[in-house]
């Protein structure tokens, strides 16, 4: 069992579990995070999220490592890294298909325009996820809008003052502007933290507007050319252009 892959996961996966957006009720959740306590009951808690554990085995078996918590599984998912790389179109297309049960929860038309983007540099994680599948996940099985796909994708930003329980960071945000979708000029925002050490100048990732981790220059950079890659998938959607115009 990855500790650190376990410890890496729940720093992700709190901030929608906190808003009962998805996962199991588990009022500990802040409290193990906070004591960074990492043990069974915290793998068990992950396991019960049925589209990040779908997507987290999917990654592992594809990379043949035998443990769906590894950090560099965890990351490829949240984050991406080199391993995405490592797969099969015809298991990513089952993946979405069945195992993430797409096939019922999706319209003809729109798994169609999600199926053929897989040959055009789809890639199993997070943001792939988030930017292409038109219905949300979880407990809330809704349409995405412009503002559920903003706060729904792992964000980065550099810190700039640091509060008592809020960070202010400057972060690109999604936009729409009218033609197509993508990342505006880097603004102020408010996010949310914790007892985490945090100084004016570090680079962040948060999810729901609270903070997730710090993160080294090569995380971000994976993080904005895995998010950008996303969006350009995105752009090829027409439902993109309807949704929001």
């Amino acid at each position: 069992m990855s500790k650190l892959g376990l410890q890496t996961c729940i720093c992700y996966s709190t901030p929608p579990n906190a808003l009962s957006f998805c996962g199991p009720d588990w009022n500990n959740i802040k409290d193990y995070r906070k004591a960074n306590i990492v043990d069974v009951s915290v793998k068990n808690h992950l396991t019960q999220y049925q589209t990040l554990f779908s997507y987290l085995s999917y990654i592992a078996n594809e990379s043949n490592i035998p443990d769906q918590f590894d950090l560099m599984v965890v990351k490829a998912y949240w984050i991406g890294n080199n391993l995405l790389h490592k797969l099969d179109l015809n298991r990513f297309y089952y993946h979405l298909k069945d195992t993430l049960n797409l096939k019922k929860k999706l319209t003809k038309p729109e798994l169609e325009l999600l199926f053929g983007k897989l040959p055009h540099g789809a890639l199993p994680n997070h943001s792939f996820h988030v930017l292409n599948v038109p219905w949300r996940t979880g407990h809330l099985p809704i349409e995405h809008t412009m503002d559920t796909m903003d706060q729904c994708r792992i964000s980065w930003g550099k810190v700039i003052k640091v509060k008592r329980t809020k960070l202010e960071v400057v972060s690109p945000r999604l936009e729409y502007d009218a033609v197509v979708l993508k990342l505006s000029e880097p603004k102020k925002h408010i996010v949310s933290y914790g007892s985490d050490d945090v100084k004016a100048g570090d680079w962040v990732s948060f999810h729901w507007g609270m903070l997730c981790e710090k993160l080294t220059d090569i995380d971000v950079r994976n993080l904005v050319y895995y998010t950008n890659l996303a969006i350009k998938l995105a752009n090829e959607d027409i439902r993109t252009r309807e949704h929001f115009s």
